[in-house]
């Protein structure tokens, strides 16, 4: 089954291509100076923290406890890096977890398998089921 794919929609836009090796794990967190959007990444090289907006590379600990990292948190969360190094910041990957899908500007985000085991991920505005509504004005 493949549905028709509709062009990227504001406010989505591709800022870089980072390659990890080794990724168990992604979390988000925010900057408390600037409001950026933070990624940490969680690999088996260790964890690193990436302004969202910028993608500038902020923090690195190649060398993290492993038993205070995600994978052995019972809340899949990890010690925050840099400017959240205050805070834990939860990750969802390999060992499980699960990340925001909504936004307060009314974005919802949608895992749905038509035609399983193929999943589509939807992405829709103002909130509600992204698939009501005509295909490309909604969903």
């Amino acid at each position: 089954m493949r549905p028709p794919r509709c062009p990227r929609r504001n406010p989505w836009r591709s800022v870089a291509f980072v390659p990890v090796g080794g990724l168990l794990g992604v979390g988000f967190a925010t900057h408390p100076d600037s409001g950026h959007d933070l990624v940490m990444a969680v690999s088996r090289d260790g964890h690193g923290l990436f302004d969202g907006v910028t993608v500038e590379k902020i923090a690195r600990d190649r060398d993290p406890d492993p038993e205070d990292g995600a994978e052995a948190a019972a809340d899949l969360s990890c010690p925050g890096l840099g400017p959240v190094i205050e805070s834990r910041v939860h990750i969802a990957g390999l060992y499980g977890g699960g990340l925001h899908t909504t936004t307060a500007d009314g974005w919802t985000l949608e895992i749905v398998t038509p035609d399983w085991p193929n999943d589509r991920v939807l992405l829709s505005r103002d909130g509600g089921l992204p698939h009501a509504g005509p295909h490309g004005e909604r969903w």
